[in-house]
């Protein structure tokens, strides 16, 4: 029963590696770079600092209305 269980648990270890080494592989270009291309580029063309609440927008489209 010793070496079943031992037996067992190394494969689901060696199973288990494996999954992992496969995940990371296949995760590579997330690391910023390929080796076929240059880094990854953001895609964010910037921070919007305005105020895009609920509160103002509603704000802003009632107060156009009334000066209207």
């Amino acid at each position: 029963m010793n070496n079943g269980v031992t037996t067992a648990h190394s494969d689901a270890e060696a199973a288990r590696q494996s999954a992992v080494n496969a995940q990371e592989a296949a995760d590579a270009w997330r690391k910023g770079s390929t080796p076929n291309a240059g880094p990854v580029l953001s895609l964010a063309q910037g921070v919007d600092d305005r105020d895009q609440s609920y509160y103002n927008s509603y704000s802003n489209m009632a107060n156009g209305l009334l000066d209207t």
